[in-house]
């Protein structure tokens, strides 16, 4: 009677419960401590030191202005043509690509600083420049476009035959407009007033500037006289 009572009583039933959550905790303990395939292991993470941080830069390299500026290759692509600020003033740098190395600083006549410029073949320049213009007792600050031949030799300044105004009137060259230049570098097309008296107008003649040779002038198109009026300045 006691061993059945035991076998089907509620001592049996409690214990067997008892033992099955005793197991079960013992099986999910040991999958726990097993790791998942494929699953990183905090083990496994390498804590890497922080890189040393480079040095800061200095302010006066971010707040200063290059002394260089609009710099162009040459067609052929043997020289490197760019404008410099010189103590001085602006001048034009005519610079090797190859190795670095300036082979002309050009300087404008009469005061004129270099501000823009324009390749016209591999040996010829239009060199936009800024500067006074005396007439009587007035000075006037004007715009000139001259013409730069880059001779060959060693000397790194230019003589005054190789640098020449493309248009004499100072203040039709100040709004003059360049319209293009042949690929060649031969002649340039440029816009301005067909009368030195009315340098300022808003309908301006084209010509064709030849750039060797005699420097001809030709007038390739009239100013437009009434009706829509083209701004070249």
């Amino acid at each position: 009677m006691k061993i059945a009572t035991w076998l089907t009583g509620p001592t049996w039933g409690t214990g067997a419960a008892g033992l099955f959550l005793m197991l079960l905790g013992l099986v999910s303990a040991q999958l726990a401590a097993q790791p998942i395939i494929g699953q990183t292991q905090f083990s496994d993470l390498v804590v890497e030191s922080e890189a040393e941080r480079p040095a800061l830069l200095a302010t006066t390299h971010l707040a200063g202005q290059s002394i260089f500026r609009y710099a162009k290759l040459s067609p052929d692509g043997s020289k490197l043509a760019m404008i410099r600020e010189f103590p001085i003033r602006a001048g034009l740098s005519i610079v090797s690509p190859d190795t670095g190395d300036t082979v002309k600083n050009i300087f404008l006549p009469d005061g004129f600083e270099a501000s823009s410029f324009a390749w016209a073949g591999n040996d010829r320049l239009l060199l936009d420049g800024t500067g006074l213009h005396v007439r009587g007792r007035y000075r006037y600050r004007v715009r000139r476009v001259f013409v730069v031949t880059l001779s060959d030799g060693s000397s790194d300044r230019l003589s005054d035959g190789d640098i020449r105004p493309l248009i004499e009137d100072p203040f039709l060259s100040s709004y003059a407009s360049i319209l293009g230049i042949s690929d060649d570098g031969d002649y340039a097309m440029i816009a301005h007033a067909d009368d030195p008296g009315d340098y300022d107008e808003n309908r301006p003649a084209v010509y064709r500037y030849d750039l060797s040779g005699d420097f001809g002038i030709y007038l390739a198109q009239e100013a437009v006289r009434g009706g829509k009026s083209l701004d070249c300045r």
